[in-house]
C-alpha cells in the first residue's frame, strides 16, 4: 500500500484498532490526524511526528504528561482540538508548543 494512502487510512482509525499500536508511532509523514474513541499511550521511545500539523482527538484518553510530550515532540503542530480527554479532567494545562495557533 502506498505509504501516503496507509498514512491517512490510519490516522483516522479509532485508537483502539488493533493497527494503531503497532502502527501509530511508526509513522512521521502524515500531516492531519484525527483519532477517536480510545486509550492513547505514548511508546518510551517516541520522537514526535515532524510533519503533524492538525491533532484531533475525540474521545481519547491520554495521560497529561503523555499529552504534553506530544505535543512538544510535533514541532510544527498548529492546531489543536481536544473533545473529551477521557475520565480525568486536562484541567489547567500548559503545554511547550510555540506554533500552536489553535488549541480547543
Amino acid at each position: 500500500m502506498h505509504s501516503r494512502m496507509a498514512t491517512d487510512r490510519i490516522s483516522s482509525l479509532p485508537c483502539n484498532h488493533p493497527l494503531i499500536s503497532q502502527l501509530l508511532f511508526t509513522l512521521d509523514q502524515f500531516a492531519h490526524s484525527y483519532l477517536v474513541h480510545g486509550e492513547l499511550r505514548l511508546p518510551f521511545a517516541f520522537r514526535g511526528f515532524g510533519r503533524l500539523a492538525t491533532l484531533d482527538l475525540v474521545n481519547v484518553s491520554m495521560v497529561v504528561e503523555d499529552f504534553k510530550s506530544f505535543i512538544f515532540k510535533c514541532p510544527i503542530l498548529e492546531y489543536v482540538t481536544v473533545q473529551s480527554f477521557g475520565p480525568k479532567a486536562i484541567g489547567d494545562l500548559e503545554i511547550d508548543a510555540p506554533n500552536v495557533k489553535f488549541f480547543s
